[in-house]
């Protein structure tokens, strides 16, 4: 016989973490100058809404974090400049100008009102 489950998996887990999810698209500055992200805001709603789904069901979890906070060079992708995880743009060619994304707008909603939109 396989080991015992709780209807979680395998007694005995205890917390589950998530200390990096988030997804790589170029971004680009519109015209506007903000960074109309959808597809960031679309790949972090649907994780979220899995993630409370199990929270429901009784998994353990105690934590999720995006990755990333500012765009950085991705090491995975070579160190190439158009690696963008962030929730804020960094624009590399203009003096390093933060500029928070549509999606660091939806997710500081998301903190705030502790409800995914």
């Amino acid at each position: 016989t396989g080991p015992t489950t709780d209807g979680c998996g395998v007694i005995g887990l205890k917390d589950i973490v998530i200390s990096e999810n988030g997804t790589c698209w170029p971004d680009t500055v519109e015209k506007d100058g903000k960074i109309h992200d959808e597809f960031r805001i679309f790949y972090i709603r649907e994780h979220l809404k899995q993630v409370a789904k199990a929270i429901l069901a009784g998994v353990p979890m105690s934590g999720y974090f995006v990755w990333t906070l500012m765009d950085n060079f991705e090491w995975d992708l070579a160190y190439n400049p158009n690696s963008s995880f962030g929730l804020i743009y960094i624009d590399r060619e203009n003096d390093l100008k933060r500029i928070p994304k549509d999606s660091f707008s939806w997710y500081k909603k998301v903190i705030e009102t502790k409800t995914i939109q």
